[in-house]
């Protein structure tokens, strides 16, 4: 409880929304205790720089490296918000702050991209990995 109440909330009542409704979903039942909050909870903006893009860890903390297109990470975000929310698209589009058929637009793209990908690495004959 002290780190919520000491924490400025830059984000204001929408950023407090996410974090509770984020340590609700990572608690399942019971208590919601301090492991609960997300591992950046807390840190500056240039502390929660990590290695690479598509890792995701245990926790659901979806790992940003630096200079990577802002496609790919809203791509990440996305996939992980639907992950979280059990595919449920309408309580997903609520949390990113869009709506329902925005985020069914940006789907549709994200499957377009994936097959442009797969048709042209069919002809390459190199393999690549799409998340």
């Amino acid at each position: 409880m002290e780190r919520l109440v000491s924490y400025s909330w830059p984000g204001n009542v929408r950023e407090l929304r996410n974090v509770l409704e984020r340590m609700a979903i990572v608690a399942q039942q019971g208590t919601i205790l301090p492991e609960h909050l997300p591992k950046s909870f807390g840190l500056q903006a240039d502390q929660k720089h990590a290695v690479a893009l598509d890792q995701v860890d245990h926790n659901n903390l979806l790992v940003v490296e630096p200079g990577k297109p802002l496609s790919d990470v809203e791509k990440a975000y996305i996939q992980l918000t639907l992950k979280t929310t059990n595919n449920n698209k309408t309580r997903a589009a609520e949390i990113l702050g869009i709506s329902t058929r925005t985020l069914h637009n940006r789907l549709a793209e994200f499957a377009a991209e994936e097959k442009a990908n797969k048709i042209g690495d069919q002809g390459s004959g190199s393999s690549r990995i799409v998340f």
